[in-house]
């Protein structure tokens, strides 16, 4: 005889156990300029951020320009960095995209995604690293 009541799937549970664990959540951007900690393909630097009303980021990663786009519904961003190099080739220009959090816990906010060199020297075999980035300071 069957039973009438249905049991949560395994995969489910583990899926709600990895959300509380990792307690951050998707968010938009309540701040026009901002400071950050980054960590990308294992060097720390700071990442300046400004953001305009029609989505645009400009400002500074690793001391080198940047300008992208930002989604305040998603919460995704994405930017170029412009990095200093031979004009011939164009550099490697690292493209970063990434997904705004804001932690459950302290209300701190931090930025996760991947980033893949394009331009100059780069080739077909190299693989996208992921980032991160710690807010500072918020204005």
């Amino acid at each position: 005889m069957a039973s009438q009541t249905q049991k949560t799937p395994v995969y489910f549970n583990k899926k709600v156990t990895y959300l509380n664990k990792r307690r951050f959540i998707s968010a938009h951007m309540p701040f026009t300029t901002a400071s950050w900690r980054i960590l990308a393909h294992q060097t720390k630097g700071i990442l300046i951020t400004n953001v305009a009303r029609s989505g645009l980021v400009t400002g500074t990663v690793f001391g080198n320009p940047l300008r992208g786009w930002y989604d305040k519904h998603s919460g995704k961003i994405v930017f170029l960095q412009f990095v200093k190099g031979n004009p011939s080739t164009g550099g490697n220009q690292p493209f970063y995209q990434g997904q705004l959090q804001k932690s459950l816990a302290d209300n701190s906010f931090t930025i996760t995604g991947s980033l893949m060199p394009v331009g100059g020297d780069t080739s077909a075999g190299l693989a996208t690293c992921q980032w991160s980035a710690d807010a500072i300071i918020l204005l």
